[in-house]
C-alpha cells in the first residue's frame, strides 16, 4: 500500500468535501412539475426559472427541456426569442435566474412542465405569476419533484394537482383517488398521460359529485407497477394561492436518479484527481438475473445494475462506494498500476471505493453497509452473480471469502490518512459533523 499515494488523494477530498454536500433536494435529474405563461392581459402569466449550484469549488452546466401537456416541445420566449430546450453554466456558489415574457398565446395561458438535467446536483424552483393589466397580482413556486410510486397531499375541493409523464417513450395511466377525512376513499378516477405529457386541473374539476366544502386527501400512483410519476399540488382556498408541501414517497425512491446523481458527483471528484482522458460511460442496466456490476476499461464503461441499486436500496453513501469502486477500475487501466494495494485488483478498487465517495460528500462508513450487503447476497441465496465485478472473469477472487478482508482493510485505510498529522484536524471536524457520538477510537477521528 502507498502511504504517500494515500495522503495525496486524502488532499484532494480534504479540500473538496464540504463542498460536496448537497443542499436538501438538490439534484442532477430535477423536475419543475408545473409552469404557465400568456394570456389576455386581464390575467397574463409568466415563469420564472431559478437555479442554484451549492457547490463551493465546481461549477455545474446543465439543459432545459420545456414541454406541452401533450409532450411535445413547448416553446417559451426568455428573452432571447422563442426555444423548447436551453443550456445555463452555474460557477460555484452561484445563481442563475431565466424568466418568460408571458407571450405564448393572447387568448389563454400555456400550461406545461420542465426536465432539468445538471453535471452537478443543483437547486431548481419554478415561480409562476400572474398580472391583471400590468399590475402582479399572485404568485406561487414549485420546488423540483422527485419521481416516485406514490403520491398522497393535502386536498380540498379547489386544491390544484399537476401531473407529468417522466417516460419520453410511452404513456403512463395514473391512478388519482380522494380520501375523505376519516380515511375513506370516496372517488377515483384514472388519467393517462402520453409520453412526456403533464395535466393540471383541480380535484373539483376530476371529482365533480365531492361536495363543495371537501376536505381530505388526494393520493396518486401509475397503476402498473415499476413506474413513476411526478405530481404536485396547490392549494386555491379563499382564492389565495400556496403550495402544499413535497407530496411524494422517502423510500421507496426512484433509483434512476440516484444513480446518476451518485455517479456525476463521483465523475467530478475522479477527473479532477486523476488522469481519466475521456470520461467512462455510465450504463444503467436493467436485467433481472442475478445481481451484478462491473466496469469495463477496454470499453471506457461502466456498468451498474438496476437490481444492485435496489439491493443497496436506500442509502446513497453505499451506492456511491460501489460506484467509485468501478470507477477505480476505470483508473486502474488508465494509470497502468495498482497504486495503492499492488497485487490485489480488488482490494486497490476499494481504496478508490472509499476515498473518492468520502471526497464527494458521501460517508465512506457506507462501504461497510455495501459490502455486507453485497456478501448476504453472495450466499446460498445465490442473488449475487458468480461473475460480480468481474471477480472470476479476472481477478480469480473468491467471491464469498473476501469481503470481511475487504472491510478490515478500508478500515485500516482510514485509520492511517487519519494519523497523518495533517490531516487529524480534518478527520476530527468530520467526525464532529457527522458522527459526534461515536467512540473515540472509531476512524475517521482523532487518533
Amino acid at each position: 500500500m502507498s502511504v504517500r499515494k494515500l495522503l495525496c488523494v486524502a488532499a484532494v477530498w480534504t479540500a473538496t468535501m464540504y463542498g460536496q454536500f448537497d443542499t436538501q433536494g438538490a439534484q442532477v435529474l430535477s423536475y419543475l412539475p408545473q409552469l404557465a405563461d400568456g394570456g389576455p392581459t386581464s390575467q397574463q402569466w409568466i415563469t420564472n426559472f431559478t437555479f442554484v449550484n451549492p457547490h463551493t469549488t465546481s461549477g455545474t452546466s446543465g439543459f432545459v427541456f420545456l414541454y406541452e401537456d401533450d409532450g411535445s416541445p413547448l416553446t417559451l420566449d426568455l428573452g432571447s426569442g422563442p426555444q423548447s430546450t436551453f443550456s445555463f453554466f452555474i460557477p460555484p456558489q452561484g445563481t442563475v435566474v431565466f424568466t418568460s415574457k408571458g407571450t405564448s398565446s393572447a387568448a389563454a395561458p400555456t400550461t406545461g412542465w420542465a426536465l432539468v438535467l445538471s453535471t452537478l446536483p443543483i437547486q431548481a424552483v419554478v415561480q409562476y405569476r400572474y398580472s391583471a393589466n400590468g399590475i402582479p397580482q399572485q404568485g406561487v413556486s414549485a420546488l423540483a419533484t422527485e419521481a416516485s410510486i406514490f403520491f398522497r397531499s393535502p386536498a380540498s375541493s379547489q386544491t390544484g394537482v399537476a401531473l407529468a409523464n417522466v417516460y419520453g417513450t410511452s404513456s403512463i395511466s395514473l391512478q388519482v383517488s380522494a380520501l375523505n377525512t376519516n380515511g375513506i376513499n370516496v372517488a377515483n378516477t384514472s388519467i393517462t398521460l402520453p409520453p412526456f405529457g403533464h395535466k393540471s386541473f383541480t380535484v373539483a374539476q376530476v371529482f365533480p359529485g365531492l361536495a363543495p366544502d371537501f376536505r381530505g386527501t388526494v393520493t396518486i400512483s401509475p397503476t402498473l407497477p415499476g413506474y413513476y410519476t411526478i405530481a404536485w399540488t396547490l392549494s386555491t382556498d379563499l382564492g389565495v394561492l400556496a403550495s402544499y408541501p413535497p407530496s411524494a414517497l422517502n423510500w421507496p425512491t426512484s433509483q434512476y436518479e440516484r444513480i446518476w446523481k451518485v455517479w456525476l458527483k463521483i465523475m467530478n471528484v475522479a477527473a479532477s484527481a486523476f488522469p481519466l482522458g475521456t470520461p467512462p460511460k455510465l450504463v444503467v442496466d436493467y436485467s433481472t438475473g442475478q445481481i451484478n456490476s462491473f466496469a469495463n476499461p477496454a470499453l471506457n464503461e461502466v456498468h451498474i445494475f438496476m437490481n444492485l441499486a435496489e439491493l443497496i436500496s436506500d442509502s446513497e453513501s453505499e451506492l456511491s462506494f460501489v460506484v467509485a469502486h468501478e470507477i477505480g477500475h476505470i483508473i486502474q487501466a488508465r494509470i497502468g498500476q495498482l497504486a495503492f494495494v499492488p497485487g490485489n485488483r480488488e482490494y486497490d478498487a476499494d481504496q478508490y471505493g472509499m476515498l473518492l465517495s468520502l471526497a464527494a460528500g458521501y460517508d465512506p462508513y457506507g462501504a461497510a453497509g455495501a459490502l455486507a450487503k453485497l456478501s448476504m447476497a453472495s450466499g446460498d441465496s445465490s442473488l449475487l452473480s458468480q461473475n460480480f465485478d468481474n471477480y472470476v472473469a479476472i481477478a480469480g477472487v473468491d467471491l464469498h471469502g473476501s469481503f470481511n478482508n475487504r472491510l478490515a482493510l478500508i478500515f485500516q485505510v482510514m485509520q492511517t490518512i487519519c494519523g497523518s498529522p495533517q490531516y487529524q484536524g480534518f478527520c476530527a471536524l468530520y467526525k464532529t459533523a457527522i458522527h459526534p457520538h461515536l467512540p473515540p477510537i472509531s476512524p475517521l477521528s482523532r487518533k
